[in-house]
Protein backbone atom coordinates (compact mmCIF):
# COMPACT_ATOMS: atom_id res chain seq x y z
CA UNK A 1 0.00 0.00 0.00
CA UNK A 2 2.64 2.28 0.96
CA UNK A 3 4.36 1.45 -2.42
CA UNK A 4 1.34 2.90 -4.48
CA UNK A 5 0.57 5.81 -2.38
CA UNK A 6 4.22 6.63 -2.90
CA UNK A 7 4.23 5.63 -7.00
CA UNK A 8 0.60 8.23 -7.11
CA UNK A 9 2.75 10.67 -5.08
CA UNK A 10 5.44 10.66 -7.69
CA UNK A 11 2.89 11.20 -10.59
CA UNK A 12 1.24 13.93 -9.14
CA UNK A 13 4.83 16.00 -8.58
CA UNK A 14 5.68 15.13 -12.16
CA UNK A 15 2.47 15.97 -13.25
CA UNK A 16 2.93 19.42 -11.70
CA UNK A 17 6.39 20.06 -12.89
CA UNK A 18 5.36 19.52 -16.24
CA UNK A 19 2.69 22.93 -16.15
CA UNK A 20 3.88 25.43 -18.24
CA UNK A 21 6.11 28.19 -16.02
CA UNK A 22 5.18 30.83 -18.26
CA UNK A 23 1.63 30.72 -16.20
CA UNK A 24 1.70 33.32 -13.27
CA UNK A 25 -0.74 34.23 -10.59
CA UNK A 26 -3.23 36.96 -10.72
CA UNK A 27 -2.44 40.33 -9.72
CA UNK A 28 -4.28 43.53 -9.07
CA UNK A 29 -2.97 46.05 -11.87
CA UNK A 30 -3.02 48.81 -9.44
CA UNK A 31 -0.03 47.20 -7.62
CA UNK A 32 -2.03 47.38 -4.08
CA UNK A 33 -1.23 44.30 -1.86
CA UNK A 34 -3.67 42.05 -1.56
CA UNK A 35 -2.24 40.79 2.36
CA UNK A 36 -2.26 43.33 5.34
CA UNK A 37 0.21 42.54 8.01
CA UNK A 38 2.45 45.67 7.51
CA UNK A 39 1.78 46.54 11.28
CA UNK A 40 3.61 43.00 12.26
CA UNK A 41 6.93 43.15 13.69
CA UNK A 42 9.25 40.35 12.03
CA UNK A 43 10.61 37.62 14.21
CA UNK A 44 12.18 34.11 13.65
CA UNK A 45 12.36 32.96 17.37
CA UNK A 46 9.17 32.02 17.60
CA UNK A 47 9.36 29.70 14.59
CA UNK A 48 12.54 27.83 15.27
CA UNK A 49 10.35 24.82 17.34
CA UNK A 50 9.13 24.65 14.34
CA UNK A 51 12.23 25.17 11.38
CA UNK A 52 14.06 22.22 13.95
CA UNK A 53 11.43 19.76 13.72
CA UNK A 54 11.06 19.83 9.76
CA UNK A 55 15.26 19.52 10.02
CA UNK A 56 14.80 16.56 11.72
CA UNK A 57 12.04 14.88 9.85
CA UNK A 58 13.80 15.57 6.78
CA UNK A 59 17.20 14.32 8.19
CA UNK A 60 15.10 10.87 9.40
CA UNK A 61 13.70 10.85 5.75
CA UNK A 62 9.96 11.47 6.97
CA UNK A 63 9.64 11.29 3.49
CA UNK A 64 6.00 12.45 3.40
CA UNK A 65 2.78 13.77 4.79
CA UNK A 66 -0.95 15.46 3.17
CA UNK A 67 -3.52 16.61 5.01
CA UNK A 68 -6.94 16.53 3.59
CA UNK A 69 -7.00 20.40 2.33
CA UNK A 70 -10.73 21.24 0.15
CA UNK A 71 -9.34 22.91 -3.23
CA UNK A 72 -10.61 26.19 -3.91
CA UNK A 73 -10.34 28.44 -6.91
CA UNK A 74 -10.52 32.12 -6.91
CA UNK A 75 -11.06 31.53 -10.88
CA UNK A 76 -12.10 28.95 -13.60
CA UNK A 77 -16.20 29.19 -13.75
CA UNK A 78 -17.09 29.65 -10.17
CA UNK A 79 -19.87 31.12 -8.90
CA UNK A 80 -17.91 33.53 -6.75
CA UNK A 81 -15.70 34.36 -9.62
CA UNK A 82 -17.03 37.85 -10.65
CA UNK A 83 -17.50 38.95 -7.05
CA UNK A 84 -16.11 41.86 -5.65
CA UNK A 85 -13.58 42.25 -3.31
CA UNK A 86 -14.94 44.34 -0.66
CA UNK A 87 -12.91 47.37 -0.16
CA UNK A 88 -11.27 46.82 -3.97
CA UNK A 89 -12.36 49.65 -5.60
CA UNK A 90 -14.29 46.74 -8.67
CA UNK A 91 -11.15 44.43 -8.36
CA UNK A 92 -13.19 40.59 -8.39
CA UNK A 93 -12.17 37.20 -6.89
CA UNK A 94 -11.11 36.21 -9.36
CA UNK A 95 -8.50 39.03 -10.95
CA UNK A 96 -7.15 39.49 -6.89
CA UNK A 97 -8.74 36.80 -4.98
CA UNK A 98 -5.88 34.17 -4.32
CA UNK A 99 -4.83 35.05 -0.76
CA UNK A 100 -8.92 35.43 -0.05
CA UNK A 101 -9.09 31.99 -1.69
CA UNK A 102 -5.95 30.27 0.04
CA UNK A 103 -7.60 31.46 3.33
CA UNK A 104 -10.68 30.14 2.66
CA UNK A 105 -9.22 26.54 1.91
CA UNK A 106 -7.51 26.78 5.60
CA UNK A 107 -10.67 27.63 6.97
CA UNK A 108 -12.59 24.56 5.52
CA UNK A 109 -9.48 22.10 6.69
CA UNK A 110 -10.07 24.11 10.15
CA UNK A 111 -14.16 22.87 9.63
CA UNK A 112 -15.77 26.17 8.43
CA UNK A 113 -17.71 26.41 5.46
CA UNK A 114 -17.66 29.13 3.71
CA UNK A 115 -16.85 29.71 -0.34
CA UNK A 116 -14.59 32.87 -0.99
CA UNK A 117 -17.81 34.99 -1.53
CA UNK A 118 -18.94 34.41 1.42
CA UNK A 119 -16.00 34.78 2.98
CA UNK A 120 -15.36 38.21 0.92
CA UNK A 121 -18.64 39.15 3.17
CA UNK A 122 -17.73 37.85 6.32
CA UNK A 123 -14.49 39.52 6.23
CA UNK A 124 -16.15 42.87 5.19
CA UNK A 125 -12.80 45.70 4.50
CA UNK A 126 -10.59 43.41 5.44
CA UNK A 127 -11.07 41.14 2.61
CA UNK A 128 -8.78 43.04 0.18
CA UNK A 129 -6.03 43.41 1.36
CA UNK A 130 -6.44 40.43 3.25
CA UNK A 131 -5.67 41.51 6.94
CA UNK A 132 -4.48 38.41 8.50
CA UNK A 133 -5.18 39.20 11.92
CA UNK A 134 -9.09 40.51 11.80
CA UNK A 135 -9.63 37.31 9.95
CA UNK A 136 -7.70 34.91 12.43
CA UNK A 137 -10.12 36.71 15.10
CA UNK A 138 -13.45 36.71 12.67
CA UNK A 139 -13.77 32.37 13.62
CA UNK A 140 -11.18 32.30 16.72
CA UNK A 141 -8.46 31.31 14.91
CA UNK A 142 -4.62 31.10 16.76
CA UNK A 143 -1.71 32.28 14.53
CA UNK A 144 0.95 29.78 15.76
CA UNK A 145 3.93 30.68 13.71
CA UNK A 146 4.20 33.24 10.96
CA UNK A 147 7.16 34.95 8.28
CA UNK A 148 7.12 38.10 6.70
CA UNK A 149 10.77 37.97 5.60
CA UNK A 150 12.21 36.50 2.27
CA UNK A 151 12.43 32.91 2.36
CA UNK A 152 15.21 30.40 1.06
CA UNK A 153 13.54 27.17 -1.01
CA UNK A 154 14.81 25.66 2.05
CA UNK A 155 14.16 27.40 5.05
CA UNK A 156 10.63 27.46 3.33
CA UNK A 157 10.20 23.47 3.46
CA UNK A 158 11.51 23.15 6.84
CA UNK A 159 8.98 25.59 8.01
CA UNK A 160 5.94 23.48 6.39
CA UNK A 161 7.65 20.13 7.19
CA UNK A 162 7.70 21.25 10.72
CA UNK A 163 3.83 22.48 10.63
CA UNK A 164 2.83 19.86 8.52
CA UNK A 165 3.55 17.14 10.69
CA UNK A 166 1.48 18.82 13.64
CA UNK A 167 -1.21 18.67 10.97
CA UNK A 168 -1.18 22.22 10.08
CA UNK A 169 -1.47 23.60 6.53
CA UNK A 170 0.58 26.62 5.87
CA UNK A 171 -0.40 29.88 3.53
CA UNK A 172 2.09 30.98 1.82
CA UNK A 173 2.81 34.09 -0.17
CA UNK A 174 5.28 35.12 -2.72
CA UNK A 175 6.20 37.43 -4.99
CA UNK A 176 7.97 38.76 -8.53
CA UNK A 177 9.96 41.55 -8.21
CA UNK A 178 12.02 43.19 -4.87
CA UNK A 179 9.88 43.68 -2.14
CA UNK A 180 9.81 47.12 -2.68
CA UNK A 181 8.25 47.27 -6.34
CA UNK A 182 6.43 43.89 -6.64
CA UNK A 183 5.54 43.04 -10.39
CA UNK A 184 3.20 40.02 -9.41
CA UNK A 185 2.07 38.21 -6.12
CA UNK A 186 0.28 35.45 -5.38
CA UNK A 187 -1.10 33.02 -2.26
CA UNK A 188 -0.70 29.16 -2.38
CA UNK A 189 -1.59 26.62 0.58
CA UNK A 190 0.98 23.90 1.61
CA UNK A 191 -0.81 20.62 2.05
CA UNK A 192 1.90 18.79 2.20
CA UNK A 193 5.37 17.33 1.44
CA UNK A 194 6.81 14.37 -0.72
CA UNK A 195 10.63 14.59 -0.12
CA UNK A 196 11.83 17.52 -0.47
CA UNK A 197 8.71 18.83 -2.44
CA UNK A 198 5.65 21.18 -0.95
CA UNK A 199 2.40 20.15 -2.33
CA UNK A 200 0.29 22.87 -2.73
CA UNK A 201 -3.38 23.64 -3.36
CA UNK A 202 -2.94 26.68 -6.17
CA UNK A 203 -6.11 28.84 -6.05
CA UNK A 204 -5.14 29.86 -9.80
CA UNK A 205 -6.74 27.60 -12.22
CA UNK A 206 -4.88 29.19 -14.74
CA UNK A 207 -1.83 27.61 -13.75
CA UNK A 208 -2.81 24.82 -11.45
CA UNK A 209 0.28 24.35 -9.27
CA UNK A 210 0.73 21.02 -7.79
CA UNK A 211 4.24 21.80 -5.98
CA UNK A 212 5.86 24.85 -5.09
CA UNK A 213 9.24 24.58 -7.03
CA UNK A 214 6.49 25.55 -9.97
CA UNK A 215 7.10 28.93 -8.63
CA UNK A 216 9.99 29.46 -6.96
CA UNK A 217 12.32 27.58 -9.83
CA UNK A 218 10.60 30.49 -12.00
CA UNK A 219 11.33 33.61 -10.54
CA UNK A 220 9.24 33.54 -7.41
CA UNK A 221 10.46 34.61 -3.97
CA UNK A 222 8.30 33.25 -1.20
CA UNK A 223 8.03 36.46 1.65
CA UNK A 224 4.98 35.34 3.95
CA UNK A 225 4.25 32.12 5.82
CA UNK A 226 1.74 31.71 8.29
CA UNK A 227 0.18 29.40 9.91
CA UNK A 228 -3.63 29.37 11.37
CA UNK A 229 -5.09 26.78 14.22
Amino acid sequence: MKKILSFIMAITILYGLMLSPSATGLTDTSNRPIFDDSRLVETMLENQTLIETGKAALRLRTSQTSLPVPKLYQNGGNSWDSVVLNNSGGVTIARAGCALTSFTMIHRYLGGSLDPSGMNTRLGNAAYPLNYLTAANAFGYSILNYSRADQSYTNTLNFCVGALLDNHPVLIGMRQGTAANPTNTHFVVARGYYSTSILIHDPNAQKNALVLSDYTSYGWTVDRLYVFA
